[in-house]
């Protein structure tokens, strides 16, 4: 290992696959959108792992990997893209 090259801590490691799971929603948000619109998704491993109509029931389904994990509630209809 080089000077340059570390281990990465678990908060690292926890922050690179939220980043990957983000990447992954950007990526395939609207075929998203077209199938779990007006519900709560957490994704995780670049998949959606849980959606349900409640918000603390997707949480506690993947509560062990919550740093990890999008949650969010996917919206109907347009949204608009920040410049």
């Amino acid at each position: 290992m080089t000077m340059f090259e570390k281990e990465l801590t678990e908060e690292q490691r926890q922050r690179s696959v939220l980043l990957e799971n983000r990447a992954w929603l950007h990526t395939n948000f609207e075929k998203i959108k077209k199938e779990y619109a007006e519900t709560w998704v957490a994704i995780l491993d670049k998949k959606i792992a849980v959606q349900g109509e409640d918000v603390e029931v997707v949480k506690n389904a993947i509560r062990d990997r919550s740093a990890e994990a999008v949650i969010m509630r996917i919206p109907s209809g347009d949204v608009p893209t920040p410049i």
